[in-house]
């Protein structure tokens, strides 16, 4: 059906091994830049990004799958332009 956007299982199913290296990638890149966070201690940009976005949000648990959400948000984002990209040519 030419016109109609993708669902997302086809666009993050389409690119998996993609997906699964950006994830990678961004999880490392995440995690080795150490910044000084509200506490003043020295720690990962992705914890001090979990303590401060979405922690006050809701409980530890529901604020890790908030932050798992993101991510896979985040993801989506970088196949759909890809994606459409690739599409238009």
């Amino acid at each position: 059906m030419e016109g109609v956007e993708p669902a997302v299982s086809f666009i993050l199913g389409l690119n998996a091994i993609a997906l699964f290296v950006l994830s990678g990638l961004g999880r490392s890149s995440c995690s080795l830049p150490q910044v000084t966070g509200p506490t003043a201690t020295r720690s990962p940009c992705s914890a001090i990004t979990y303590q401060t976005w979405f922690v006050p949000l809701a409980e530890p648990v529901n604020a890790s799958l908030l932050f798992a959400l993101a991510n896979l948000a985040v993801l989506f984002v970088v196949l759909w332009a890809e994606w459409t990209a690739r599409a238009s040519t």
